[in-house]
C-alpha cells in the first residue's frame, strides 16, 4: 500500500481538544492524509449511546459516534492510547483503555491505527505500537519514531503559552469555566456555553489560557500526589483564577458520571466558598435538555451582576 494513498480519520472527540493539531500535524509530516470527523451533532451522540452501556461517560459515547462516522471515509481510525503526559501522573482510565472499548463496542469492523502515548518514557510498549503503525501503514520506523518524538513527545505536556496575574483589563467582566477540554470546547456538548458568556458581556477564562507549569505550581498540595492529570489540571487553573482579584463567578461543566470531576468538584466548591466567589456546576448527559442548561446558567449570571 503507497503511504500517499492511505487515508487516516481523526475523531473530533477527548483528547483531539488538546493534541488535535499536533496529531494532524504528525501523520501530515509522515506523507499521510488525515481527515477530521464533523463537529459533533445529534446524529453523532445517538450513534455513540447505541454502542456504549449506559454507565459510560457522555465524552466516550460521543468519541465512539465520531468513530462510526469515519467509517466510511478513512482506511484508517486513530484511536490513541493515553497513558501518561507528564511526571509521575497517569491518564483518566477511560483514555488509557479507549482503543479496547472502540474494538468490543463496535459491532461493525473497524481498522484502527493506535499509539500508545507514555512521554515520561518511550518504553518498549510505545516503540512496539509505532513500530505496528509504521508496518500497518507502510513507513519506515525509524522515521516514524523521530517524527514523533519531534511532534508528540515535545509538545503535549505543555499548556498555552499565557501567564496569569490578573484578570482586569479586559472587555467584559471576568468569569472562569473549568473542565475538561473535550467538554468545555465540544459546541455541542456544552450547549454552546462559552458564546453564551461572551453574548452576556463576560471575558472568559479556562484553563487553557494557563501555562501547564503554572498550573503545576499552583495545584498544591496536590502536586504528586493527585493520580490523574486532568484532575490536576482543573484544579491548579481553579486554584490559580481563585487567588486573582476580580473574578466574577467560576462555571465548572462537568459530564455526568465523572470519576475524576467527582473528586476534583469537592476540592474546588470547598475553597471557593471559602472565598466566597459564585460557583456554578452545570452537569450534563446525553438527556439534558438546553432549555432546563440555560435557566441554570441565566440564574446564575443574574445572582453575579
Amino acid at each position: 500500500m503507497k503511504t500517499g494513498s492511505v487515508t487516516v480519520g481523526i475523531p473530533r472527540g477527548l483528547i483531539f481538544y488538546d493534541h488535535g493539531r499536533y496529531w494532524e500535524s504528525f501523520f501530515k509530516r509522515l506523507g499521510i492524509k488525515t481527515i477530521v470527523s464533523q463537529k459533533t451533532n445529534s446524529f453523532i451522540l445517538n450513534d455513540g449511546v447505541v454502542c456504549c452501556t449506559n454507565e459510560t461517560c457522555l465524552p466516550v459515547k460521543v468519541f465512539h459516534g465520531h468513530i462510526l462516522s469515519l467509517t466510511d471515509v478513512a482506511d484508517y481510525i486513530f484511536v490513541p492510547r493515553y497513558l501518561s503526559v507528564s511526571g509521575r501522573e497517569l491518564c483518566c482510565p477511560k483514555l488509557c483503555g479507549l482503543a479496547d472499548m472502540i474494538k468490543y463496542n463496535i459491532e461493525k469492523q473497524v481498522k484502527t491505527i493506535e499509539i500508545n502515548i507514555n512521554t515520561r518514557h518511550l518504553k518498549k510498549d510505545t516503540c512496539q505500537s509505532i513500530r505496528q503503525a509504521a508496518e500497518t501503514l507502510g513507513i519506515n520506523y525509524h522515521k516514524m519514531l523521530s517524527v514523533f518524538k519531534d511532534t508528540i513527545v515535545q509538545n503535549v505536556s505543555f499548556g498555552a503559552p499565557y501567564h496569569a496575574n490578573h484578570v482586569s483589563g479586559n472587555t467584559g467582566r471576568p468569569i472562569v469555566v473549568l473542565g475538561h477540554s473535550y467538554m468545555i470546547y465540544d459546541e455541542y456538548l456544552s450547549m454552546g456555553l462559552i458564546q453564551k458568556l461572551k453574548n452576556k458581556g463576560f471575558s472568559v477564562f479556562t484553563p487553557a489560557n494557563l501555562n501547564g507549569y503554572i498550573k503545576k505550581m499552583n495545584a498544591e498540595p496536590f502536586v504528586d500526589k493527585f493520580f490523574f492529570n486532568t484532575g490536576l489540571e482543573n484544579l491548579g487553573a481553579a486554584f490559580t483564577y481563585m487567588n486573582l482579584s476580580g473574578i466574577s463567578g467560576v462555571i465548572y461543566l462537568s459530564p455526568f458520571a465523572c470519576g475524576v470531576d467527582s473528586l476534583t468538584l469537592e476540592f474546588i466548591e470547598r475553597k471557593l466558598f471559602k472565598k466566597g466567589i459564585p460557583f456554578l456546576k452545570l452537569t450534563v448527559d446525553e438527556h439534558t435538555g438546553e432549555a432546563g442548561f440555560d435557566t441554570r446558567l441565566e440564574a446564575f449570571l443574574d445572582m453575579i451582576v
